[in-house]
């Protein structure tokens, strides 16, 4: 009976280490697949943070050119949305008066040509203006016959 209680006491010995060996184990586990988890979302959330950047943008120049849309019917006067050296735009009124400017935000490159509107609620051309940020693109159209504004 001796014999029975000491070997007893030595397995609760050993299966103590056992335990403590796969808690580690089991903690080494653990934060492996946690960075690896947090890695893969700061990755994914990067490009979440680009997409809302260009679109906050796009919003931002589609409300522009509506606006100059706007006012050149109310007042029957030609506005003029005219980009600045990729990184800016401003809407002139047909005296020359700079009524808004707007400066793009970090990488954003606006390409395109200045739209006109006329006092008909049309642009005298249409035209296509391209937003890029890093490999993301997107498209605003202007409908010359329509002037109707799509973001593509």
């Amino acid at each position: 009976m001796r014999r029975a209680i000491n070997k007893s006491i030595f397995d609760d010995k050993r299966d103590k280490q056992e335990r403590k060996a796969f808690i580690l184990l089991e903690y080494i586990m653990y934060f492996g697949i946690s960075l690896l988890v947090i890695s893969v979302l700061l990755i994914s959330f990067r490009y979440v943070l680009l997409k809302l950047t260009l679109d906050n943008e796009v919003y931002a120049l589609r409300k522009h050119l509506e606006y100059a849309q706007d006012y050149a019917y109310t007042y029957q006067k030609k506005i003029l949305l005219r980009i600045i050296n990729n990184k800016e735009y401003a809407v002139i009124a047909e005296t020359g008066a700079n009524m808004k400017l707007h400066k793009v935000s970090g990488a954003v490159i606006i390409n395109g040509n200045s739209v006109t509107f006329t006092p008909n609620f049309t642009p005298s051309v249409g035209t296509t203006i391209t937003v890029v940020l890093g490999k993301l693109i997107k498209k605003i159209t202007v409908d010359p016959t329509t002037g109707r504004i799509k973001v593509l």
